[in-house]
């Protein structure tokens, strides 16, 4: 019985690093024309995900549950980043 729990992490992994693409086979994949739209809108959904982690981490300090923090925020700005 513990050889069977000890070879199952490993068969996982396995069936993972056999079935999981590697970083940039997805996108390889993309036409010519979806990788250029891709690479156009990189820069901003890495500035828009940078303004959400700064965000989170500043609501993470405020005492504030954080459905109220969230729907403060909502209401002030257009945000993409809502729990519709």
């Amino acid at each position: 019985m513990a050889g069977l729990a000890a070879a199952f992490p490993v068969v996982t992994w396995g069936v993972m690093e056999l079935t999981v693409p590697k970083d940039g086979e997805v996108f390889k994949e993309f036409s010519p024309e979806l990788q250029k739209k891709n690479l156009e809108l990189r820069d901003e959904r890495e500035r828009d995900y940078q303004e959400f982690l700064d965000e989170l981490k500043k609501h993470s300090k405020s005492e504030k549950p954080s459905m109220t923090t969230a729907m403060e925020r909502r209401s002030r700005t257009n945000c993409r980043f809502s729990m519709d």
